[in-house]
């Protein structure tokens, strides 16, 4: 059975994509930082949705990283200069968890 909403998801998904590349034009390469790395299947696939509007539009992940495995010495040799760095947002930005804001504090 066909979804009956398949045409209006296929529309938001191209906007979406659209502007992501308008926000990284000109650049061919970004870090990704703080991204879900836990039980929450839905952030996963956010995710996975994130990474593919990168491949999608032609940019290449130098670099990932979580708030266990986030090392800022690797961070500055796997970027060109001027390179975007993409956080993960949502609940971790704020006060609501803690522990969201220590991840890029080492």
């Amino acid at each position: 059975m066909k979804n009956p909403n398949a045409e209006h998801i296929s529309k938001l998904q191209a906007q979406a994509i659209n502007q992501i590349g308008e926000s990284l034009r000109g650049h061919t390469q970004v870090t990704h930082i703080d991204f879900p790395h836990h039980r929450n299947a839905g952030d996963s696939l956010i995710r996975l949705g994130e990474r593919r509007a990168l491949r999608d539009i032609h940019v290449d992940v130098r670099y990932v990283a979580d708030m266990r495995t986030y090392r800022p010495n690797e961070l500055d040799v796997s970027l060109d200069p001027g390179a975007p760095i993409l956080i993960d947002g949502g609940g971790n930005f704020g006060n609501l968890w803690p522990i969201g804001q220590l991840g890029l504090s080492t």
